[in-house]
């Protein structure tokens, strides 16, 4: 899981950029329903180390939630520098 977080920023940010439109919500829906199996995969297959399952838990939700900014990052990216705003007169 702790190698998923960077991973997951990093295709949110790639998404960001060369998908057209507002579209930094889709990397995340799609993270989250890959971060649902991946948790309960992990939780079902400890051996040798047990961790309580709401650190699984914790760990799947930063993941999405560095999707959220990967993909946010990538669109502000691709818009380009905000418009500045007019001198006051």
């Amino acid at each position: 899981m702790v190698t998923c977080i960077p991973i997951w920023f990093v295709g949110g940010a790639i998404v960001g950029l060369i998908s057209p439109g507002r579209t930094f919500l889709e990397p995340v829906s799609g993270s989250f329903v890959v971060a649902i199996p991946t948790t309960y995969l992990l939780v079902q297959s400890q051996t040798v180390r047990v961790l309580p399952t709401f650190l699984y838990v914790v760990m799947a939700a930063i993941g999405v939630l560095f999707t959220l900014i990967g993909s946010y990052l990538g669109e502000r990216i691709q818009l380009g520098p905000a418009p500045k705003a007019a001198p006051a007169a």
